[in-house]
């Protein structure tokens, strides 16, 4: 499946994406939302691990198959909420990250997204046995 990101605009900060409702057995969906200003917007940070791990899991987003980690596809799966949707900020799909300009400008901005998030959720893996 060929990704196509829709662009950022020249007004464009950085998108948000906003997590699907489900149980944790579900498939895991989202939307893209494009945003011109942080502090417009009530989401949350997540900052996890990316890890050396492949991208052997996948997210529907804006009907494009997302290649993610089993971390951030754990992380999804138990921060979802089962009856209402979740507006968040996740690198790895915020971020084209085929496109080394846009990640570049975005890693630029990282200090105004994690600082203008109602709060920055940590994903330390799954709980051990």
């Amino acid at each position: 499946i060929t990704l196509t990101y829709p662009r950022l605009s020249e007004n464009e900060r950085t998108r948000l994406i906003i997590l699907e409702p489900g149980e944790p057995t579900d498939e895991l969906r989202c939307h893209l939302k494009h945003i011109c200003s942080l502090q417009d917007h009530d989401y949350e940070a997540l900052s996890y691990a990316w890890g050396v791990e492949s991208l052997e899991h996948t997210i529907q987003c804006s009907g494009m198959k997302i290649q993610i980690t089993a971390n951030l596809d754990d992380a999804l799966r138990q921060l979802r909420y089962p009856d209402r949707p979740r507006l968040l900020w996740v690198d790895a799909i915020s971020i084209n990250q085929d496109d080394l300009a846009e990640r570049s400008r975005q890693v630029r901005i990282m200090r105004e997204i994690y600082t203008n998030a109602a709060q920055v959720v940590i994903w330390l893996g799954p709980a051990a046995e």
